[in-house]
């Protein structure tokens, strides 16, 4: 009952099939089970009975499964390319809820002090020892960020290996202490500037505004950028792939995380 309220079963098109597959994607789940279009998952066990003698195949679903808001901004090649990778008979790609190296990315402001702030805050899925999920912050964008350094310093001396090292007795008692003698190559991360800008200081009004976005890194060769494309009966509508972005090595996807979802390099 639910699947059919979903997909109508009635669909004047001279492809069925197609039409039924650029049906609304309600939420970032649904979008995940089309995209693998496996034979177990309750959109493909529908598309084979409705839709028997329509060529129901993965690359179809994917294909519309693409903004088509978008398509001026991506070239046919690039997608062609990025679906036959997904789609390789020997080595096909599949997503799963559990991944690493996706992300959700939230535009959001606030009011600190009455001070005005924007800042994209990025989620990640977290593995619980009792093999539960949930979302925990992994970085933030902000310019407002870009100045905020630690006030404190504190040096451990280079000699100090003869006397087993003693200062780190006070390194270890201290928070700000302790962040202050980190690496130089361990940068602080957003998050600990955060904390630091709002220190004893009002947070209000705080706002999650639309524009909110998926990033999956784990594909690889790729980044696959998933958002929310509002009702429009001329196109598909939903959670849709509005970007895919060819990458040459890992290194480029870390560069991903810190410059587009401010993930300290360390992460």
């Amino acid at each position: 009952m639910f699947l059919a309220a979903i997909f109508p079963t009635t669909i004047s098109a001279q492809d069925a099939f197609q039409e039924v597959a650029e049906t609304h994607v309600d939420h970032i789940e649904e979008f995940i089970e089309r995209f693998n279009f496996k034979a177990v998952s309750p959109f493909y066990s529908y598309a084979k009975m409705a839709y028997p003698n329509d060529n129901v195949d993965r690359k179809k679903v994917l294909n519309a499964l693409f903004d088509k808001r978008k398509s001026a901004l991506l070239p046919d090649s690039v997608k062609k390319h990025f679906i036959a990778d997904i789609t390789d008979s020997e080595r096909p790609v599949y997503l799963d809820i559990y991944d690493a190296l996706w992300y959700a990315s939230i535009p959001v402001e606030i009011k600190v002090d009455s001070v005005k702030m924007g800042m994209t805050i990025t989620l990640e899925i977290q593995l619980n020892s009792d093999y539960s999920i949930e979302w925990s912050i992994v970085g933030i964008n902000s310019p407002s960020l870009d100045n905020v350094q630690a006030t404190d310093r504190f040096y451990i001396s280079a000699s100090s290996h003869a006397t087993f090292f003693p200062e780190l007795y006070t390194a270890l008692a201290s928070s700000t202490i302790f962040r202050s003698v980190v690496s130089d190559s361990q940068q602080e991360s957003n998050t600990d500037k955060y904390l630091k800008l709002i220190a004893g200081k009002t947070v209000t009004n705080i706002t999650i505004k639309k524009g909110i976005k998926y990033h999956f890194l784990q594909i690889s060769g790729w980044i696959m950028t998933v958002e929310y494309a509002p009702q429009d009966y001329s196109f598909n509508t939903g959670w849709l792939i509005s970007e895919v972005k060819s990458v040459d090595s890992f290194l480029d996807k870390r560069l991903y995380q810190n410059k587009i979802l401010g993930i300290n390099s360390i992460n």
